[in-house]
């Protein structure tokens, strides 16, 4: 049904006929990415007037491929893992991304006034297929996706600083607009009859037709007022207050078609799916063209937050400063999920209102010129999602899980507590150590519900924390030579408490996304008499659970990669510059495993960038 009315047989067999009839995928060679950027920028002084400005193009155009292997596993009867499902992945992508941005700004008798402006647009042309063996067939099927995706950003941002002595006022309002929208993607499957023979296939993941446009408007307004209350002093005390208010709405709309199998021959089903797609196969008695967009596929959602906060900083003496306040906000946020034709009939809404106080303070030591120690504690907020709020569907994956929002959530609070040393052997270097621990009230994780293919969704744990150590450095080598990096050592643990939907395996573990260790390293060279950077940078993170398990199935975890990327500059002259970056040098595969078995290996592979950059000659 389209409408309340309906169409008929022959409307219907009119549409289906009238889509666009593209649907296979060719195997070719992918060609290099390219992309170039402009900017031009100007200032200058009329008296006391200072005015300038900067505007940026930006275009890219990048492809990438990937081949990979994903294994699905459930819990037999002994215990043990069992394989469910394995697919051989092919995919390539080509994402252009275009963008402009100017700021632009006025200043006198301190006095400023500033402007920014950008808009951005991406536009992602996938190719997916996967084939491979599916334990509810018993056989070999392949799934083939031709999706294209549309992201585009508009933001503005106006601000003004005004300087009185003793008094400053700041203020601000910005406005963004995000619209992401995917006309047409097409999905189909093939179920494998003999060795070299498919048939296209009716399951409910074929013969699939999507429509979907997100619409996002965000609007902030905020103000605050500085006072210094010794204005004089080379460090005055000030007292500083201020509000805002934010306002997001979200509109996504969602439809779904199909063609049905109403009797066509299996002689026609065994050909490519563009000749099976035609005319002659389009009605009743064959491919029925049917709308089947779901109930819960569309909604509507839109939040507000208005914040107070007052805050002091009094350096006490000059090698003791306090800085404390709190702020106040007050978030409003509802996401009604419903039925396309039917707005005002069976609607979920999912409402969460909430007032929190959040306090910080910090207090600093200078017992040395050259040493800082701070310790520090600040409570914070974070609220789920809209996604995360609506009970629309997502099943990426044949055989995957279907993954929907949770009107029920609530948000959850953390409370930060760190104590930090920082030793400064020159105005280069530094040399800092810092324990901290996290606690979270109601944190918000993703869990496996028991269903018949064990649906994911996202449900409040009734706590957690994270301790810690971190070190950070920036070492002078030589005067043209330096090192840096930090290092995190972090223990994590979540306490489930009563999740009367989930079926979680684990009673004990870290929080999802968490790793014991994240190391960054960097070595660089800089000569700028030369016009020569070289910089070599090195990430790696510990394991970490992408997935929790359930029913009795472990949890997946996702085992450290080791990252090492390398860039290169080099001035030429006449205002010439060229760059060339090195991505992932060591390739190394990502695995995800699930108790002795491997789930995913994915190797991103490794790729190099070249470019030249023109500045004019200053006259």
């Amino acid at each position: 049904m389209f409408s309340e009315r309906g169409y008929t047989a022959e409307e219907l067999e009119a549409l289906g006929e009238a889509m666009p009839n593209r649907w296979n995928t060719i195997a070719r060679e992918l060609p290099p990415g390219y992309g170039v950027d402009l900017s031009i920028g100007h200032g200058t002084a009329l008296g006391p007037v200072a005015v300038g400005g900067l505007a940026a193009l930006t275009f890219g155009n990048d492809w990438q491929s990937q081949a990979f292997t994903r294994r699905y596993y459930l819990v037999g009867e002994g215990g043990d893992l069992e394989r469910s499902h394995v697919y051989d992945f092919d995919q390539s992508t080509n994402e252009i991304q275009a963008g402009a941005f100017v700021t632009t700004g006025v200043e006198a008798f301190d006095q400023a006034i500033q402007y920014t402006g950008s808009v951005v647009r991406s536009t992602e042309d996938m190719t997916r297929v996967y084939e491979g063996y599916n334990r509810d067939v018993g056989d070999d099927i392949r799934v083939s996706r031709l999706r294209w995706v549309e992201r585009q950003l508009i933001f503005h941002h106006l601000r003004g600083e005004h300087e009185s002595t003793p008094f400053r006022l700041d203020w601000r309002l910005m406005q963004a607009n995000a619209d992401r929208l995917e006309p047409d993607r097409r999905e189909y499957r093939q179920d494998r009859e003999s060795e070299d023979q498919w048939y296209l296939s009716d399951r409910p993941e074929g013969n699939q037709r999507f429509f979907s446009d997100l619409m996002d408007n965000t609007l902030e307004i905020g103000v605050d007022g500085t006072l210094r209350l010794n204005p004089s002093a080379e460090t005055p005390a000030t007292i500083k207050v201020g509000a805002s208010w934010l306002e997001r709405a979200r509109a996504v709309d969602t439809r779904r078609y199909k063609y049905f199998h109403r009797g066509v021959a299996l002689d026609v089903l065994e050909n490519d799916p563009e000749q099976v797609f035609t005319p002659e196969h389009i009605g009743a008695g064959s491919l029925q063209f049917e709308e089947f967009t779901q109930p819960t596929d569309n909604y509507s959602a839109k939040q507000t937050i208005d914040g107070y906060y007052a805050m002091t900083d009094i350096p006490i003496t000059s090698w003791l400063q306090v800085m404390g306040g709190a702020r106040v906000e007050r978030s409003n946020q509802q996401v009604s999920t419903f039925e396309l034709f039917n707005p005002v009939g069976d609607t979920t809404k999912a409402r969460l209102n909430t007032t929190d106080v959040l306090p910080a303070a910090t207090l600093t030591l200078r017992p040395l010129e050259s040493i800082n120690v701070r310790g520090g504690y600040g409570k914070t907020v974070s609220r789920p999602d809209f996604r995360e709020m609506s009970e629309a569907p997502f099943n990426d994956v044949t055989g995957g899980r279907l993954t929907f929002g949770n009107p029920d959530l609530e948000r959850a609070t953390i409370d930060h507590l760190d104590l930090r040393v920082e030793w400064f052997p020159s105005a280069e270097e530094v040399v800092s150590a810092s324990v901290f621990t996290k606690n979270f009230t109601a944190p918000i994780e993703t869990i496996v519900i028991a269903s018949a293919q064990q649906s994911v969704t996202w449900e409040n744990a009734k706590g957690a924390f994270n301790r810690g150590i971190e070190f950070e450095y920036r070492k002078q080598l030589l005067p043209v030579l330096f090192t840096s990096g930090n290092i995190s050592l972090i223990e994590s643990n979540v306490d489930i408490g009563r999740q009367e939907t989930a079926v979680q395996t684990s009673t004990e573990r870290a929080l999802q996304g968490q790793s014991p260790y994240v190391i960054n390293l960097q070595l660089a060279y800089d000569d700028d008499a030369r016009g020569t950077g070289v910089t070599m940078l090195y990430n790696v993170f510990g394991r970490r659970i992408v997935e929790v398990g359930a029913q009795g199935a472990p949890d997946s975890y996702e085992l450290p990669v080791h990252r090492l990327d390398l860039v290169a500059k080099q001035r030429l002259g006449a205002g010439f510059g060229m760059s060339v970056k090195f991505r992932n040098l060591l390739d190394a595969v990502a695995p995800v495993i699930q108790g002795n078995k491997t789930v995913e290996e994915i190797q991103k592979g490794w790729g190099v960038g070249v470019g030249i950059k023109w500045n004019p000659p200053t006259p």
